[in-house]
């Protein structure tokens, strides 16, 4: 069996304003990961919908994740969002993720090596950076939260996209290489 893997990553807008991008690849490479292709882009939007693909389950799953950090900080959603409704609340976090990268510079890369999507995760860090950990890349360098974007009505500045399954790392690398 053979557990060499090709995986995705997307270097957002941050990372370059901020002259992280080589820092952010030698975590990768330091782990004996390799950078199989790499090319800079702007982002359209078409693009971006398209590398995403969301779902109603992934507008749900956005939506729930943001109502929780909400209720952990006892804030009335409704005092930030039109609605209550997860998947409309999702739908509204997603629209602008889109606006904050169309048009702007980032770096994509295939990288590769053995259990690639699983290692690429733990390097990155959780989603929410208030949970990421040490040493990874959104524990190291990120300053945002997930509560702290969206009272303020804006994406999270979260540094890196990365793919979380082999279906769905496929079809993001065939959308940008």
């Amino acid at each position: 069996m053979n557990f060499i893997q090709d995986t995705f990553i997307m270097l957002k807008p941050d990372v370059i304003e901020r002259s992280l991008v080589g820092s952010v690849l030698q975590k990768f490479e330091l782990s004996g990961l390799k950078i199989s292709q790499i090319k800079s882009a702007v982002a359209t939007r078409d693009k971006i919908v398209n590398q995403y693909n969301p779902s109603h389950q992934w507008f749900e799953k956005v939506g729930h994740k943001v109502l929780k950090q909400f209720e952990l900080y006892k804030i009335n959603a409704l005092m930030y969002f039109d609605k209550t409704n997860p998947e409309s609340i999702g739908q509204k976090i997603f629209e602008r993720h889109i606006n904050h990268l169309s048009g702007r510079q980032i770096v994509i890369a295939i990288i590769s090596g053995a259990h690639a999507i699983e290692r690429v995760k733990q390097i990155v860090g959780d989603t929410e950076p208030l949970k990421a950990l040490r040493g990874t890349i959104r524990g190291d360098w990120c300053t945002d939260s997930i509560i702290h974007c969206n009272i303020q009505k804006r994406a999270l500045n979260n540094l890196v996209h990365r793919a979380t399954n082999t279906v769905e790392a496929k079809h993001q690398i065939s959308t940008w290489f």
